[in-house]
């Protein structure tokens, strides 16, 4: 592997999203031959968990320690298990994160009750927003790793061209296909803009586009999608409609011709997606 990712944490509650998240870790752990850990959040003040007093928390944690073992087994999957307590799930993975010096954080979404509550749909945005490190969302039933259809929006910004060549390297090693899209949102002129503004042509966008992408990739033929939409909507319309299996995608993304907003946009095309989401974000 060419990415340097040797320590994968997965938070599960055993719900069957957040068990797609573990088989997308376990699948990716394998194949960057890294490290796994998956936690177990017994959330506290949860009206599951909340009567889990410290004289019973061994044999809670027993418990929980059984049904990581039925998982391993079910699944023949391998990985080091945490069990812990903290005010939310979004703290406890960060926490643990931060404990085990993770390179990677998979979560899935739409986790419901277990035993104790990891709510996998806000705590994944929580996370997304929250870690110093990338982060996986994947939803349930999507397929896991290797990867064979890499899609990156881009803004032209710098942020977006280390995604980009991040999100390369991630298609190698997957043996993967690799395309990016510019979305180029609907613009309303307001009244004191001059009158003869006018955007932008579409050809003008395009080889804007296509240059960025030579300068980041100069060896590679990467195919370029340019789309007229809201932005969130868009990278994950055509993520579907093509069957993409991962966008990788940024935070905070600068203004570039066109903008693409790499912070709440993100977030929105994590919850939008159909597809697993990677949110790259560079080491340091």
């Amino acid at each position: 592997m060419s990415n340097s990712i040797q320590q994968i944490l997965v938070g599960t509650d055993f719900s069957e999203p957040s068990i797609n998240a573990v088989l997308h870790a376990d699948a990716l752990a394998q194949l960057c031959q890294a490290n796994l850990t998956a936690l177990f959040a017994q959330v506290l003040h949860d009206d599951l968990s909340a009567g889990v007093l410290d004289a019973q928390w061994d044999q809670f944690r027993d418990r929980v320690g059984e049904r990581f073992a039925a998982l391993k087994s079910e699944y023949q999957v391998d990985f080091e298990s945490r069990v812990e307590r903290d005010v939310s799930a979004r703290n406890a993975l960060l926490r643990t994160a931060e404990s085990v010096d993770a390179d990677l954080i998979i979560v899935g979404t739409h986790g419901r009750t277990g035993m104790g509550r990891l709510a996998l749909g806000s705590v994944a945005e929580g996370v997304v927003r929250d870690a110093p490190v990338s982060v996986l969302s994947v939803h349930y039933t999507t397929p896991h790793a290797p990867y064979r259809r890499i899609l990156v929006p881009v803004d032209l910004s710098d942020r977006s061209g280390a995604t980009l060549r991040y999100a390369a390297s991630l298609a190698e090693d997957f043996g993967a296909e690799l395309a990016v899209v510019h979305v180029v949102e609907p613009l309303t002129v307001p009244p004191y803009f001059p009158l003869d503004y006018c955007a932008p042509a579409p050809d003008e966008v395009r080889g804007a586009v296509v240059e960025f992408v030579r300068k980041q990739l100069p060896d590679q033929d990467v195919p370029v999608h340019v789309l007229s939409s809201r932005v969130a909507e868009g990278v994950c319309r055509l993520a579907e409609d093509q069957d993409f299996d991962l966008i990788v995608t940024g935070t905070r993304g600068l203004h570039g011709l066109m903008r693409l907003a790499l912070g709440s946009v993100a977030e929105k095309i994590l919850r939008l997606s159909g597809v697993p989401v990677w949110i790259y974000k560079p080491a340091g």
